[in-house]
């Protein structure tokens, strides 16, 4: 009698282990899939933190950022535009993209919208600027103002690749700001970080902080090493832009950036 006792007890004992270990595996494999998922959801952010997550300033000035200054450019020449083009190399994956600069350009805002976290990069384009930021300036540039007046925010489409910052009025009417100044002092500018250092800089750059930014409008080419099929990108070259079309109403900028300043740290 005590022996078949026994064997029930073995027997039990063999069944409850059993039922842990697929308890277990089953948990492990739950715990897999989470990762996964967190990973293709937020494959941006993670990805970015981990490759770009130290920024070393490069310098520090001691004059605060002006963001009441409209940007400046400074338009180049056909002739200088003819020698100043250069293959720039992907931070991500190493595609090879041809920058052909347009204007000097920097800009100095207020951060309203900002965008890295995209779940493809398929395009070329997405291979050499990898982060949308929104910027206002002018009365815009007015944390207070703007948050209490307009709201946006930075998106890309997944399925078409349009890369486009949103955004409105809250109320029809805003003091002292019409619909034309609201126009002309915000905008959306795909970066192409000159150095890992400039990526780092702007992965901690947050909503509502002060940046300026440093350097070219720039047009990209991209020839497919398999099909040889070139694409073709340009760049917005106002912030009033009134034709459709690439250059269009509500363009966007394209920007080789070469120097970030947040707060009064400088990165190149």
């Amino acid at each position: 009698m005590q022996l078949h006792s026994d064997t029930q007890i073995d027997d039990f004992d063999k069944q409850l282990d059993e039922a842990l270990e697929k308890e277990n595996k089953k948990r492990k494999r739950y715990i897999i899939i989470g990762i996964l998922l967190l990973l293709f959801l937020f494959k941006g952010t993670i990805f970015f933190w981990i490759k770009f997550g130290i920024a070393i300033p490069s310098g520090f000035e001691i004059e605060p950022i002006n963001t009441m200054k409209d940007p400046v450019q400074i338009n180049y020449t056909d002739l200088k535009k003819s020698f100043v083009g250069f293959e720039y190399t992907s931070l991500i994956n190493g595609n090879k993209i041809q920058i052909l600069p347009q204007a000097e350009y920097k800009i100095s805002g207020l951060v309203i919208a900002y965008n890295r976290s995209f779940l493809t990069r398929d395009d070329f384009f997405d291979s050499a600027a990898l982060y949308d930021i929104g910027l206002a300036w002018g009365k815009m540039s007015d944390k207070k103002f703007y948050k209490k007046y307009f709201e946006s925010y930075s998106q890309k489409n997944e399925m078409t690749g349009a890369r486009v910052l949103w955004w409105k009025a809250k109320t029809s009417n805003v003091p002292g700001v019409d619909n034309y100044y609201m126009k002309t002092h915000a905008s959306h500018t795909h970066i192409v970080p000159a150095t890992r250092n400039v990526m780092a800089a702007l992965v901690h750059v947050n909503e509502w902080d002060n940046v300026e930014l440093q350097g070219e409008l720039v047009n990209m080419e991209y020839k497919n090493p398999h099909s040889g099929k070139v694409k073709y990108y340009k760049t917005s070259m106002s912030r009033d832009d009134e034709s459709m079309g690439d250059n269009g109403y509500g363009s966007c900028e394209t920007m080789y950036v070469t120097q970030v300043k947040k707060g009064h740290w400088i990165y190149k």
